[in-house]
């Protein structure tokens, strides 16, 4: 589904403008009140011991975070200490996108490279616009990166974390047919470049300078902007699936049914958007592991048993935790979300979907069946049919994945 990062090797970036991560990203998800923030700060303790420089970012609307920390945080987009080796913010979408927005519009009034269109949107207004308000929270999260070992980030909620982790590859989607669709007229070659400036503003949270451009065709002033925003959108969809910059983890409740079946939902959709998986924390397992729930569901994921969280009394939780968890999780060696197969005139597509049932998945062809949609767990998911294949002809679920089959392929 991404562009081959070799085809744009004539773009010349360094490994600081591009737009993956530096150092490592954390966040976590699982249902409400199963006790991601408290994990979330666990872990960013976890690697303050291990003698790293982390930074705990919250954009929860809530203030839980400080009540857990036992500490208030700066809002914005300049960290504070928390404690030794641990800084915080608190940061919000719309504020973090000022900053570059101010930046472009000022290019703008400079070089009227966008024709004016700039001057007739505010701030404000870039949330309207599908995925821009997470780009500019993707943008500052890998601005850290580049500032600290670990960024531990605890999003608003496990839907819009996954949200975030999806960005990069469904931006690209969307802007493919965007740019098919707007190439074809004037004010179309006009408003890509300008839009895909506004997405490499937020993403790199900095001004990018357009100074050189005023005089350069439309044309080809969109095609060297596509080829930018690709690169970095290659690179930062990248990130996510390498255990060694990023780990996403799974927070159940050990009592709570409802906690387990959210966290296995959770995971198909992590799942989807291509992310890292590193394992599984168990908060509060007060009821015993004896008369809690089963999660031998998680197969492969290493898993961490938490006791409850009294009194501050971080060392118990940390005692809990296998002194290599970072380990163990980078080293979590799970099926890709897809694998497609081609023998002779019948092409396999197997869809890595643990734990679903087939009514809970919805499959739909396009582009004249040159692509297939997932649709399952609030993650939309494409893959590309081989060239020549037609329909699909089956579909069914075996030791959990789901087996897609395709014949007709030409002679």
């Amino acid at each position: 589904m991404r562009t081959s990062f070799s085809r744009l090797a004539s773009v010349r970036v360094t490994s600081q403008t591009l737009g993956g991560l530096q150092g490592k990203l954390v966040t976590a998800v699982g249902k409400g009140g199963s006790g991601k923030t408290t994990a979330l700060i666990l872990l960013a303790k976890y690697h303050v011991g291990l003698g790293r420089k982390v930074l705990f970012v919250t954009q929860s609307e809530d203030l839980s975070a400080e009540e857990v920390l036992g500490a208030g945080l700066a809002r914005g987009s300049k960290p504070e200490q928390v404690s030794p080796g641990l800084d915080g913010v608190r940061v919000y979408a719309t504020k973090l996108a000022e900053d570059p927005w101010r930046a472009l519009k000022q290019s703008e009034e400079q070089f009227a490279f966008a024709g004016g269109i700039l001057n007739e949107m505010t701030v404000d207004e870039l949330p309207m616009l599908p995925g821009l308000d997470m780009f500019a929270v993707l943008g500052v999260l890998r601005k850290f990166t580049l500032q600290y070992d670990v960024v531990v980030y605890d999003g608003p909620s496990s839907s819009e974390i996954l949200r975030l982790l999806a960005t990069p590859s469904k931006l690209q989607w969307y802007l493919q047919r965007l740019r098919r669709a707007l190439s074809q007229s004037d004010a179309g070659r006009l408003i890509l470049p300008t839009l895909i400036n506004v997405m490499e503003n937020m993403l790199k949270q900095e001004a990018i300078s357009v100074e050189g451009r005023a005089n350069s065709s439309s044309t080809s002033l969109a095609t060297s902007s596509w080829d930018r925003l690709t690169v970095l959108l290659n690179m930062a969809a990248d990130s996510f699936s390498d255990p060694k910059l990023f780990s996403c983890y799974l927070v159940v409740n050990q009592c709570s049914p409802a906690s387990l079946s959210a966290s296995r939902r959770l995971w198909v959709g992590a799942m989807q958007a291509c992310t890292h998986v590193g394992g599984v924390l168990v908060c509060d397992s007060s009821c015993g592991e004896d008369e809690g729930l089963d999660l031998s569901g998680f197969g492969a994921l290493p898993v961490a048993r938490l006791p409850a969280l009294r009194g501050g009394d971080w060392d118990s939780l940390l005692s809990a935790l296998p002194p290599n968890w970072d380990e163990l999780s980078s080293a979590t060696s799970l099926p890709s979300a897809e694998s497609v197969t081609v023998s002779g005139n019948e092409c396999a597509i197997k869809f890595f979907l643990p734990g679903l049932e087939k009514a809970e998945v919805r499959l739909t062809q396009r582009l004249s069946n040159q692509e297939i949609l997932v649709d399952t767990c609030g993650q939309r998911h494409i893959v590309s049919v081989p060239q020549g294949f037609s329909k699909v002809t089956g579909a069914k679920f075996e030791d959990g994945y789901l087996n897609v089959t395709l014949t007709g392929k030409a002679a």
